[in-house]
């Protein structure tokens, strides 16, 4: 048998020590799943957010949000790990990692190529949000300029390739000086759950006080209360405010707060809907998408909602972005069994006709053209 190529994938310890996975944590495993299944060992170096209350002032003021790592102690380890391993491939998950590189590249041989592992754009991220409520002010403009200049610096200075959740993300990245990109989309695999579809019960999974979950709840919630809306909504995730704003204003809603993995599955294989109300275009994707579909449960997503998927039976997405749209497709499917049933029936097509190595191998040539390719000196 081959033995598997070594390779260094460098990551935040969070996103791969955590026993309830979040988003990143998801989007971090299936990247690893998509290395070793093209044919690669990734030898896992972790690292510590700093401690450096002056470096955390300065990310939490939006003066660099890309200065969260002390990268100075961390170069000369990882150039042992590299020589230890006979590594030429190197894998940063997520792109705020990328200012390690300019401290490896004196240190590494010329061959060595640099990959980062986008979770989603950030600076895209944050323009939609300083101007989604109010007019951004002078420091929120000065910060966004920064975070493109930062990213523009990564892509055409440092990064020999991108690897994104989204192919919306691919052509950002390009805009700002990539010269090699790869979608790779999140892994559908069957693990369906019996379903006993409760009428009228619909749900959502998911950190409620993230912008685009909050925002996209509350509007759903106004449109439903507008439309008479009759049923149940269950909310589950953790929350700070935006739990109570909405038991307080709405009748429909109930808070299940957190959950464990045994108990989710209980209670989502109830829902007649499982929604995926995303009506603005965050960062990367929208994870707890695949979990719904994985698990073959009757799905309502926004195109928003449904980026970064490989999907066949476009059915279950509805046809615009507006909560409108979004509201009337919930009010025809939550109270009718037939309808759900050709929902489910939709969602386990898109699950069992998802291309596993389909990917696998445009990731291995992606990286095999890599290796051919140069990269200026800085």
């Amino acid at each position: 048998m081959q033995t598997k190529k070594n390779v260094l994938f460098i990551t935040d310890e969070n996103y791969v020590n955590q026993e309830i996975p979040g988003g990143v944590q998801l989007c971090t495993d299936e990247f690893l799943q998509y290395i070793r299944s093209a044919g690669f060992n990734p030898v896992i170096f972790a690292v510590k957010p700093t401690r450096s209350i002056s470096k955390r002032f300065r990310a939490r003021a939006g003066i660099n949000v890309y200065d969260l790592y002390d990268f100075e102690n961390y170069a000369n380890a990882v150039a042992g790990v590299v020589s230890g391993n006979e590594i030429d491939l190197i894998f940063l998950n997520q792109l705020n990692l990328c200012p390690l590189i300019r401290l490896l590249k004196p240190l590494l041989p010329l061959s060595t190529k640099f990959v980062g592992l986008s979770h989603g754009n950030e600076s895209g991220d944050y323009l939609h949000e300083i101007n989604k409520f109010r007019r951004p002010g002078f420091l929120e403009t000065w910060r966004l300029g920064s975070m493109l200049n930062s990213e523009r610096d990564f892509f055409t200075n440092l990064l020999d390739g991108t690897v994104v959740i989204s192919s919306n993300e691919k052509f950002i990245d390009q805009w700002l000086g990539a010269s090699h990109v790869l979608y790779m989309p999140r892994i559908l695999r069957p693990s369906f759950l019996e379903v006993r579809n409760i009428l009228k019960r619909v749900g959502f999974v998911g950190t409620l006080d993230h912008l685009p979950n909050s925002t996209g709840l509350k509007e759903l919630c106004r449109q439903l209360k507008s439309a008479d809306f009759d049923g149940e909504l269950r909310l589950i995730g953790s929350s700070g405010q935006t739990s109570s704003y909405l038991t307080s204003r709405y009748s429909f809603v109930n808070y299940l707060g957190r959950l464990s993995n045994a108990e989710l599955e209980i209670e989502v294989s109830t829902w007649s809907v499982f929604l995926n109300p995303v009506f603005w275009y965050s960062r990367g994707s929208s994870t707890k998408l695949a979990q719904a579909l994985n698990w073959g449960l009757p799905v309502i997503s926004t195109p928003a909602g449904a980026r970064g998927y490989d999907l066949s039976e476009m059915s279950i997405i509805t046809s615009d972005d507006s909560k409108e749209q979004f509201a009337e497709v919930l009010l025809s499917l939550y109270n009718s069994p037939n309808r759900i049933q050709d929902n489910i029936t939709a969602v386990r097509k898109n699950v069992e006709r998802f291309n596993f190595t389909q990917w696998t191998e445009q990731l291995k040539t992606f990286l095999a053209n890599l290796r051919h390719t140069g990269h200026e000196a800085l």
